[in-house]
C-alpha cells in the first residue's frame, strides 16, 4: 500500500471566510449508486481488512459514510495535529461522521477548525427497523419496523452541543436522512429486555435526502414556508409538524446565528421573527413547505412531490399580487 503523505495545512488564502452565496441543494447531489457501492464494499466481505488508528472499534454505519464520501483507504483515519485522528482528509477538507454525543468532538473540532476546513457529517434514521438479538444464544428475532420517523429536525439537540463553533466560517454540517436496520441486544433492565438495551449494529438500507449547512443563511431551510411572524416556540413546533417539547434548543441556535431574533414576549411563550439580515427573496428561496422537513422522509416519491411544490410555492410568492394569492384554493 503507498505511503500516506505528510498531512499539510490548509494555507490561510484558501480558507473561505464566507458563503453566503451557496445554497445547499447545490453543494451535493444524491448519488444512490454510489452508496450502494460503498454498502457493498463494507458488507459484502465478512472480514474487512483493517488499516490505521481507531478501526478496530468501527461500527457498519461509520465505514459504511467513510467509504461513501472517501473509498480511498489512504485518505482515512488521518492523524492530524495535537494526537487527534480524522475520520477522512484528502488534502482539502477533513470529514468527520458523528452519530451523535456531539458534546465528545468539541476540543477535537475546536483544533482542527483552526486551520481547516472541516465538514461533520450527521446521520439520522429515516426509517428504522429494528431486530432483537438473544444475549445468551446470539440468535436474531424477528425483524420489526419502528413507528417513529426521522427528520432533519432531530439534529438541534446534537448542534447544541456544540453551539459555540457553527457560526465558524470553516465549519459545514453535513445531514443525512437514511433508512437503517438497527440491531439491539435483549439485555435491558425490564422484564422484555428491551428498556435500556443497548445497539449492537446499524446498516444503512438507503439514503433519502442530504441538507448541508455552510453558513447562517442555509438554517432558513428549517423555517415552514407557511410559519406566519411574530411566532412562538409552539408555533414553530407546529408548522414544522414535530413535537414542541425541547424546540425552543432549535430557536435558541437560530438566534445564537441570528437567523431569527426575539422582538418580545406572548404571555410566557418569547415572540420571534426572521432576521431583517436576510431579505424577504432569500428567505422565501430557503423556506421550507409546510412540515417538509418531516415528509420527505417517508418515500422517495413523496420527497420529490415535496420538493417540487417548494419551488413553485416560492415563485408564486414572488411573482403573485397579494390579492390573487388570498384566492387561491387550497389543495
Amino acid at each position: 500500500m503507498a505511503e500516506r503523505a505528510a498531512v499539510q495545512k490548509v494555507p490561510e488564502q484558501t480558507v473561505p471566510q464566507q458563503k453566503q452565496d451557496r445554497h445547499f441543494t447545490d453543494l451535493h447531489t444524491l448519488d444512490p449508486r454510489k452508496f450502494e457501492d460503498a454498502r457493498r464494499k463494507v458488507i459484502t466481505f465478512e472480514s474487512r481488512v483493517r488499516h490505521g488508528i481507531g478501526m478496530q472499534k468501527e461500527k457498519t454505519l461509520h465505514s459504511i459514510l467513510k467509504n461513501y464520501f472517501d473509498p480511498d483507504e489512504d485518505h482515512q483515519e488521518i492523524p492530524i495535529s495535537g494526537n487527534y485522528i480524522a475520520d477522512i482528509w484528502d488534502g482539502n477538507e477533513i470529514i468527520e461522521i458523528q452519530n451523535g454525543n456531539f458534546y465528545k468532538m468539541r476540543d477535537k473540532l475546536k483544533n482542527f477548525l483552526a486551520s481547516y476546513r472541516v465538514r461533520v457529517v450527521y446521520p439520522i434514521p429515516a426509517e428504522k427497523y429494528i431486530t432483537w438479538i438473544d444475549p445468551e444464544t446470539g440468535l436474531t428475532g424477528k425483524r420489526n419496523r419502528s413507528p417513529k420517523h426521522g427528520s432533519f429536525y432531530e439534529a438541534f439537540r446534537e448542534l447544541y452541543r456544540i453551539r459555540p463553533l457553527l457560526s465558524e466560517p470553516n465549519l459545514t454540517i453535513h445531514l443525512m436522512l437514511i433508512d437503517m436496520e438497527e440491531y439491539r441486544v435483549q439485555d435491558g433492565w425490564d422484564r422484555s429486555g428491551k428498556r435500556g438495551s443497548h445497539r449492537y449494529d446499524r446498516i444503512p438500507m438507503q439514503l433519502r435526502s442530504e441538507l448541508i449547512l455552510t453558513c447562517p443563511q442555509d438554517y432558513l431551510a428549517f423555517l415552514p414556508y407557511d410559519l406566519k411572524e411574530p411566532f412562538t416556540s409552539r408555533d414553530f413546533a407546529k408548522s414544522a409538524g414535530v413535537r414542541s417539547a425541547g424546540f425552543t434548543t432549535a430557536l435558541q441556535i437560530l438566534t445564537d446565528l441570528h437567523v431569527v431574533e426575539r422582538i418580545g414576549k406572548k404571555g410566557r411563550s418569547y415572540l420571534y421573527r426572521i432576521s431583517p439580515d436576510f431579505t424577504a427573496g432569500a428567505a422565501d428561496e430557503k423556506r421550507l413547505q409546510p412540515g417538509s422537513a418531516k415528509k420527505q422522509t417517508k418515500n422517495t416519491g413523496r420527497k420529490s412531490k415535496t420538493v417540487s411544490t417548494k419551488r413553485t410555492a416560492a415563485n408564486d410568492r414572488k411573482s403573485k399580487p397579494a390579492t390573487e394569492k388570498k384566492g387561491r384554493k387550497k389543495t
